[in-house]
């Protein structure tokens, strides 16, 4: 039967892991997160049908003379990144959890199988609110350019209507950081994939809901319309239903784990692994810092707007009239009459202080 990892699940970090992450995370980007690596013994937990459709996947990239797969599984917190990486290994591997600790640093597992290796990089919290974590992004270009990848698993929740402004900034970031190549190598991955789906069928709905994230992710992409992005839906919860064989199942009885096995394969086989170059992104700019050429000039046209069309605005309306409209004429003359008294008023104290002082000048002595 197929290991299975609910995002509630409890997880708790050994303390060595734990101070190891913490050492990463204070001496900064010189110093890589460990790698968990052993043999794949979770495998041995799946169903006997996944595991011959994994092993099936495997055995394909072997005779094209690959020696390793590399998957990074990258979204934002809580989307179920690391349930679904824990998933595929068939073991807890990754801290998951609704209670668990955002983590700073990416982390890494590698698993052993017949002279293959499978390797995972799970990427840390990339976002603080609406901001993106500069630490943690270049400790994952860190990784990578240590570790080129084949294929990335960009996972967002099936139950989520809507793309909201955190989606595109995480999909700017990584675009930004990586460049939009790596899209030719995403799998959009969407869990929680037996949630209801109301009256829409549930295939309608998956592409419905993977669709409006993958426009979003060609719009930043750079509108490529070619741009083929793979989805498949995961369950990691405990409950997800199994079929004859006790597979996974989703409502549509697709087996996820070797589908999302299988798309990761056709990737790996298609495209070449993504080797990221710092050289040639160096130049991309600050995502934390777009668009703020714009402040000085909104600033002066504030000020310009508040002297050349406020001021004068409330200075007619102190004259003529108000929101109820204008004043009678015998109103606007009392009130004329009595700007012009304060005006002078203000002109003798002036000039009285002036006498007092000696400040008179020929320009004041004038009538």
């Amino acid at each position: 039967m197929d290991a299975t990892y609910e995002d509630g699940d409890e997880y708790e970090y050994e303390e060595e892991e734990y101070e190891e992450e913490l050492a990463v995370e204070e001496e900064g980007e010189d110093v890589l997160p460990p790698v968990d690596f052993k043999e794949w013994e979770g495998i041995d937990a799946m169903a006997e049908e996944t595991r011959k459709s994994i092993l099936n996947t495997i055995e394909k990239l072997k005779e094209e003379g690959k020696e390793e797969l590399v998957i990074m599984v990258v979204g934002k917190y809580g989307v179920g990144k690391a349930s679904t990486a824990n998933s595929l290994l068939g073991e807890r591997v990754f801290p998951s959890g609704a209670f668990q600790p955002q983590s700073q640093v990416p982390l890494r597992a590698a698993r052993m199988l017949e002279g293959f290796q499978v390797n995972f990089i799970l990427a840390p919290a990339l976002l603080e609110g609406d901001i993106v974590n500069d630490l943690s992004m270049t400790l994952l270009t860190k990784v990578v350019e240590s570790a080129p990848f084949d294929c990335m698993l960009y996972v967002d929740r099936l139950d989520v209507c809507r793309v909201e402004g955190q989606d595109k900034q995480l999909i700017e970031a990584l675009t930004d950081a990586f460049g939009a190549g790596i899209w030719d190598r995403t799998v959009v991955t969407l869990t929680h994939g037996k949630a209801d789906t109301g009256k829409r069928g549930y295939d309608e709905y998956v592409q419905l809901r993977g669709g409006t994230l993958s426009s979003v992710i060609r719009k930043v992409a750079g509108g490529k319309k070619g741009l083929n992005l793979p989805m498949v839906s995961v369950e990691n919860s405990s409950r997800c239903p199994v079929n004859a064989n006790n597979e996974k199942i989703l409502p549509n009885s697709t087996r996820w784990i070797p589908t999302l096995f299988e798309e990761i394969g056709d990737i790996a086989s298609s495209m070449p692994t993504y080797k990221y170059n710092r050289g040639a992104l160096k130049s991309k700019r600050d995502h934390n810092n777009r668009n703020k050429w714009l402040i000085l000039p909104l600033f002066v046209l504030q000020i310009a707007a508040k002297f050349f069309i406020m001021d004068r605005v409330i200075k007619r309306d102190a004259d003529f009239g108000d929101q109820y409209g204008p004043f009678s004429k015998e109103k606007q003359e009392k009130d004329r009459a009595r700007r012009m008294a304060k005006e002078a008023t203000k002109k003798m104290q002036e000039y009285d202080r002036k006498m007092e002082n000696k400040e008179m000048t020929e320009e004041d002595l004038v009538v």
